[in-house]
């Protein structure tokens, strides 16, 4: 009997062992896991603590890149002196402002932060993915577990069904809680960090300018089309490919995306990421910085070419600016001219003067009796007086001024639209009336009548002219012997700061040519910085005299006027 009782017991016991290894078992495996996930915390603690305290070796290139001093004013125009050309088209003036040091510095930089940044956010990425991987085979190893007997409910207990009671979720609820866990994460790092393209799900940046710019077929652009030959700018589609470099790479990108910014900007895909805030700040925010370093280098260039006396370039920079302000490709293209009729039409309506013109009456020479310091032209209020005709002559080197009476066509729709907006938005009508800006330049050149060539002496001596001169290899010899009809006389701009006045007066102050006496026609260019198909050109005929020679007339008028000052 006390054998038989003592093998019952060892029996019990022996049912009892299996249900009791497998709890063993699992309890260890959550310990062990758990452990796992703390020990790999604390050596990721500190690895990043090592990272930290890393100095890197310092090398030659590093020598390199070490930041230095911003280059003065002078050095900036050295360097487009080096390349500059009359003959050069506005593709190839950005190109030059594109490769400037200044600018493929500063891009440089944002791409560094950009790699720096993305680096980051890729490592994040992936320790959330590691934490989550480890989640989910924690969450695995409690739901698949099957809680079974061991002896398929011989002892009558059943079993329960491969979930064993323990409350764990169903594969639906599983998909629904990692789908959850994603959106979250998703929605978390949009509103809370700077979305970056090729990192974040939907983001458009550089990458998705160059495939619309690649559909429109102007990417990559033509490097016989930005860069003049025999300027010294020498690139290839070889080795030597400036879309190796990276930041040239992005300054082109958003040169050229810029001339093709009509398109780009109505694109749905941009629309709708912009309006989720899925664009590359980084990208777009570099954009309008780079555009507003171009700007300020082609008001450069346009100092040089002025101090050069190039009508050519001068009038090619102007352009430049205008269609790089708008964002379109060109002055003279069909599709690019529609655009803009169709913008402005959309935004001011068919009203009258759309697209923006002015209308010059009356224009005529007059000579300036005393002797006064050149004054920046304005749009003055042009007073009632009796009209004057432009003088048939005058002397060489007496100074005179050219009288522009003009007429703004578009005076009515802006000033509309102005007082529209302010209604709208609640803003003071004389404070948005006061913001407006609108610049015109005034380029001034003279040919003679009376001979078909004249040489011209040199360009004047300025401060510009003489650091060109002293430049070498540059096309300085090319300037100096630019024809006398391509020479400017003078070049200013003038600027309409109310947008309601509709009309007013323009003088412009300059020289008579010394070159020779005989008929001349003064040739005046008004071209517009903001607006395409505005500009006017109008001339006048003069005869000018030897600089010796003078009105009789004059000298007594003048002799009378030295007696009256000296009696009074």
């Amino acid at each position: 009997k006390t054998t038989n009782k003592q093998t019952n017991q060892t029996n019990q016991t022996n049912k009892m062992l299996p249900p009791i290894l497998i709890v063993v078992v699992v309890l260890v495996l959550i310990l062990l896991s758990f452990a796992f996930l703390i020990w790999r915390e604390y050596q990721a603690s500190n690895a990043k603590k090592l990272q930290h305290k890393k100095v890197p070796k310092k090398s030659s290139s590093d020598a390199d890149t070490k930041p230095s001093a911003p280059p003065s004013a002078e050095d900036n125009m050295k360097y487009f002196m080096k390349y500059i050309h009359p003959k050069m088209t506005s593709l190839q003036l950005l190109f030059l402002v594109a490769t400037h040091p200044v600018n493929l510095r500063l891009t440089r930089e944002q791409l560094d932060i950009l790699e720096e940044k993305t680096k980051e956010r890729l490592e994040e990425e992936e320790e959330k993915k590691k934490k989550n991987a480890s989640t989910m085979d924690m969450m695995d190893l409690l739901n698949d577990q099957e809680w079974d007997t061991g002896d398929g409910g011989e002892d009558g207990d059943g079993g329960d069904g491969g979930n064993g009671g323990n409350g764990g979720e169903s594969e639906a609820e599983r998909k629904q809680r990692l789908a959850d866990m994603e959106k979250k994460a998703r929605t978390e790092h949009v509103s809370g960090k700077i979305p970056i393209e090729g990192v974040d799900k939907g983001v458009l940046g550089q990458e998705w300018v160059e495939r619309q710019l690649t559909l429109m077929k102007v990417w990559p652009p033509k490097l016989k089309d930005m860069i003049m030959e025999g300027v010294g700018m020498e690139y290839d589609e070889g080795d030597n490919n400036p879309f190796d470099d990276p930041a040239l790479r992005r300054n082109l990108c958003m040169t050229i995306g810029r001339l093709n910014s009509h398109v780009l900007n109505a694109h749905p895909d941009l629309i709708s990421a912009s309006k989720k805030g899925l664009v590359d700040q980084m990208y777009f925010k570099g954009n309008m910085e780079y555009r507003s370093k171009v700007h300020a280098f082609l008001e450069l260039l346009l100092r040089i070419s002025i101090a050069l006396r190039n009508f050519e370039l001068t009038k090619t920079i102007v352009q430049t600016m205008a269609i790089f302000k708008i964002g379109v490709a060109s002055t003279t293209d069909e599709k690019s001219k529609q655009y803009y009729t169709d913008a402005l039409t959309k935004q001011y309506g068919k009203l009258s003067g759309i697209p923006p013109t002015i209308e010059i009456t009356n224009e005529r020479i007059e000579r300036v009796e005393t002797k006064t310091e050149e004054e920046k032209p304005e749009l003055v209020p042009e007073q009632p007086k009796p009209k004057k005709t432009s003088v048939r002559e005058i002397t060489g080197g007496e100074p005179c001024a050219i009288v522009l009476p003009l007429e703004r066509k578009h005076a009515a729709a802006f000033t509309a639209k102005k007082l529209e907006i302010c209604k709208k938005q609640g803003l003071p009508v004389e404070l948005a009336m006061k913001s407006y800006r609108e610049s015109w330049w005034i380029l001034v050149r003279c040919k003679i009548l009376s001979e078909s060539t004249i040489e011209d002496p040199n360009i004047p001596n300025t401060p510009l002219s003489k650091i060109m001169k002293e430049q070498e290899g540059n096309n300085w010899e090319v300037f100096n012997s630019s024809p006398f009809h391509e020479r400017l006389i003078t070049a200013w701009p003038f600027v309409v700061n109310n947008v309601a006045q509709k009309s007013g007066e323009v003088k412009v102050q300059f020289k008579a040519p010394t070159a020779r006496p005989g008929k001349y026609e003064i040739s005046i260019s008004i071209m517009s910085q903001e607006f395409m198909d505005a500009d006017v050109d109008v001339s006048l005929k003069v005869t000018v005299l030897e600089p010796e020679t003078k009105a009789p007339e004059e000298d007594n008028k003048k002799e009378e006027e030295e007696e009256d000052k000296k009696d009074k």
